[in-house]
């Protein structure tokens, strides 16, 4: 048996998968603040990637009435989503 198939055999039972892991307390408001901030760098920096690329300049913060709840709500909603830990 090969090296990585005998850690992966190993280590099986240590693996949970995404929904079912358990998350620590965490500040909604402060995830949620994160996640607007990042909606803003990441259109920022597709508008520029794209202009780059196609040699057309659009807007740099496009939809951003649209993107930045979505992104608010799918964050906190995925962090929320996994029950707390169990003492």
């Amino acid at each position: 048996m090969s090296l990585s198939k005998e850690v992966r055999q190993q280590t099986k039972h240590m693996r949970t998968p995404f929904l079912e892991q358990h998350a620590k307390d965490f500040n909604v408001p402060a995830t949620a603040l994160a996640a607007g901030m990042e909606s803003y760098y990441r259109s920022a920096l597709n508008t520029l990637i794209n202009a780059r690329l196609t040699g057309v300049r659009g807007a740099l913060f496009p939809n951003m009435h649209i993107q930045v709840p979505t992104r608010i709500v799918y964050i906190t909603g995925l962090k929320v989503r996994r029950p707390p830990l169990c003492s």
